[in-house]
């Protein structure tokens, strides 16, 4: 019973965290980007932005200023605690005001060697492409030298019309924005788009229009995005470069690009935005659903264990109990597996999307090389682990002399002990244990290891000239057949929480473990005939204690 309450109240409290969340979400004043950020400061930097440049930055129909500028310029200057005022303006606007000094700097530029004379460039936020957009029955353009003798259409002040200005013969159509020069190509009034590639297929799903377009030729202009900053203002690009690496170090950044970049964009007649809303609150009106049918099944549930209880029928339920404690095992292990192996599928993801656009940068090559072999052999010592972990081999017991297996051992783990912090000893007697030898000698190098490590960290903490001490003792328990053997330290402990989850896979305190040794060791005592259990005090120390079958000296079974 007790299980199931506690069950029914993390439920609950789970439920209502994530309703108000719900909630949130559909509110459209919580999600909105702020326009300024408070600061310590009295200046107040000036900052212009692109009005109709999506999905970096835009105004939405609602007439919010929004998109993956937006909320890196929030992010940054949340990092620098400065004030700042944002000021949508048309593209040929923003690039003059800053010209000018009517604007301290613009939230998104693409990097040229031109815009070098005029403009100091930040550490890149994103890097931007240009494509060529066609027509889908169009047969006669396939790469940039067919536009020759064509009309094509740009926006005025990007990127696109120094791409444009190197090819002779070109008839160059400049629009305001990309919206408007898509539509004269749709309409056939052009032959050609050339623009960004991310902001045309944004505006073509906005028009419904994605399939009667399609992109030609290699990705153009592959150049870096940037904050531009007046080139008066030195100290600014630095405090914005000191920002921007913050907040890609914080992950922050990783959230904000996923949000704008990392999935596919939809309309089918409302924003994303407003459909990421109604999912929300379909989703909560679902777990409203569930929670009912959960309460009214653990009432049921209550009562069928009040009948097993008088009925005295204890193996049912003790059956049900440790079927439910071995799906929630399955449970926490499928979620480490997905937790361990995420991690480094997410750095060869972003590298392989890199390569088409750095082929040619030694620097990032280097770093594929370096990082992609390393990220792959941390996946598979997991999986090799997991393997063990889930197949150990099959044990081939034998009588093993204790104090002969400790000896050898402790000389093994002596190097890791050395210089007078730790001192590892033992109190054996004279006893046989019928095991595997290579197991017990993995599990007990397993955790005399961990004992070493938890005395370290404990070391680490300022103040601490505790003597580290292991001791590993063993005693006959005639009555029962067994040898006790136990592995003790004088480390920090862990609290009566941490112990009983001690054998759980995918839980640890160590730095860069994968929390899978204990269970190792557990799955071994098993499969060797023995038991395991852990009494620890924080601040105190740690005692594993086994039992083994025990064997007489000369080797016959007790």
């Amino acid at each position: 019973m007790t299980r199931k309450l506690k069950f029914t109240k993390a439920f609950l409290v789970l439920f209502f965290v994530f309703f108000l969340y719900a909630l949130s979400v559909v509110n459209p004043a919580i999600a909105q980007p702020s326009y300024a950020v408070e600061g310590p400061t009295n200046d107040v930097i000036r900052v212009a932005g692109d009005i109709n440049y999506p999905p970096y930055e835009f105004l939405d129909q609602n007439g919010v200023y929004r998109g993956f500028n937006v909320n890196m310029l929030n992010a940054v200057f949340l990092e620098l605690e400065m004030d700042f005022e944002l000021i949508p303006m048309k593209w040929e606007e923003a690039q003059q005001a800053l010209r000018r000094g009517e604007v301290d700097m613009i939230q998104g530029m693409i990097r040229t060697p031109e815009r070098e004379g005029y403009y100091l460039f930040s550490e890149p936020l994103v890097t931007n492409g240009q494509a060529i957009f066609v027509r889908k029955d169009n047969q006669f353009i396939s790469a940039l030298e067919d536009l020759k003798g064509r009309t094509v259409t740009y926006q005025l002040g990007d990127v696109a019309e120094e791409i444009l200005g190197w090819e002779p013969g070109v008839d160059a159509l400049g629009f305001a924005d990309q919206e408007r020069a898509l539509a004269d190509v749709l309409n056939g009034h052009a032959d050609a788009f050339v623009g960004n590639r991310l902001t045309a297929i944004y505006y073509l799903q906005k028009m419904r229009r994605l399939e009667d377009i399609k992109i030609v030729g290699e990705p153009m202009a592959v150049t870096d995005y940037c904050m531009a900053v007046n080139p008066d203002h030195p100290e600014l690009l630095e405090k914005l470069n000191g920002a921007i690496k913050r907040v890609k170090e914080s992950g922050v950044y990783d959230q904000i690009y996923k949000k704008w970049f990392g999935e596919q964009l939809v309309d089918y007649g409302i924003t994303l935005d407003q459909a990421k809303r109604i999912f929300y609150l379909l989703l909560g009106i679902m777990s409203l659903s569930i929670f009912a049918a959960l309460v009214v099944r653990q009432w049921n549930a209550k009562l069928t264990k009040e009948v097993l209880f008088q009925t005295e029928k204890i193996r049912s339920q003790e059956a049900a109990i440790r079927q439910y404690d071995k799906m929630q095992t399955v449970g926490n292990l499928a979620a480490g597996i997905a937790h361990e192996l995420r991690n480094p599928l997410t750095s060869i993801k972003t590298l392989s999307e890199l390569v088409p656009l750095k082929r040619d940068n030694d620097r990032f090559i280097e770093e594929f090389k370096e990082i992609v072999p390393s990220e792959i052999a941390r996946m598979d010592q997991l999986i090799t682990d997991l393997l063990d972990y889930a197949r150990p081999k099959v044990p081939e017991p034998r009588e093993i002399d204790l104090v002969s297996l400790v000896e050898n051992l402790e000389r093994l783990v002596r190097p890791r002990s050395e210089g007078g912090s730790v001192t590892i000893g033992h109190r054996l007697e004279a006893l046989w244990v019928y095991a595997d030898p290579n197991q017990l000698k993995q599990i007990l190098l397993n955790l005399i290891l961990n004992s070493l490590d938890a005395i370290a960290g404990m070391g680490e903490g300022a103040g601490s000239v505790r003597q580290g001490r292991i001791e590993i003792t063993s005693t006959l328990m005639g009555e029962r057949g067994v040898v006790e053997l136990v592995v003790a330290d004088n480390g920090p402990g862990m609290t009566g929480d941490e112990a009983a989850r001690a054998f759980e896979p995918f839980v640890t305190s160590k730095r860069g473990g994968y929390g899978l040794g204990l269970p190792m060791v557990e799955q071994l005592i098993r499969e060797n005939n023995g038991t395991i259990s852990v009494d620890s005090t924080p601040g105190v120390g740690t005692r594993v204690i086994m039992e083994l079958p025990a064997f007489e000296e000369r080797g016959s079974r007790i």
